[in-house]
């Protein structure tokens, strides 16, 4: 009789833990942006963590870039590990032009937060 109350007390406690999803990533690639692609690998994955932070991954290296304002400010405090966005981004083809439109893979990674 007391190995079944010890059983069934190992169950309610399994079984009573709940369960923890993890942040939507995503995987990106060059294929899918074309001439809108701005990233120096052919592939990326997007994160989107639960305080809005929005992050781009390195798949080879799992080093995490900022994509916007909120997991920048994280980096600065060192809340996160990570490395400015700079890092991955192509350079210009036209030396003219002194910004990347980085729009495209932002609203990528915003969606995943509606999700």
């Amino acid at each position: 009789m007391v190995k079944f109350s010890r059983l069934v007390l190992l169950l309610t406690v399994t079984v009573s833990f709940p369960v923890i999803s993890s942040p939507p990533i995503i995987t990106v690639s060059k294929k899918q942006f074309g001439d809108k692609w701005i990233f120096k690998r052919e592939e990326v994955m997007l994160e989107c963590r639960t305080n809005g932070a929005l992050l781009v991954i390195n798949p080879s290296t799992l080093m995490q870039y900022p994509l916007n304002s909120i997991a920048a400010e994280q980096m600065k405090k060192r809340e996160i590990i990570a490395s400015p966005l700079s890092t991955i981004l192509l350079k210009p083809a036209d030396l003219s032009q002194q910004k990347i439109d980085i729009t495209p893979i932002l609203k990528t990674a915003q969606n995943l937060c509606k999700n």
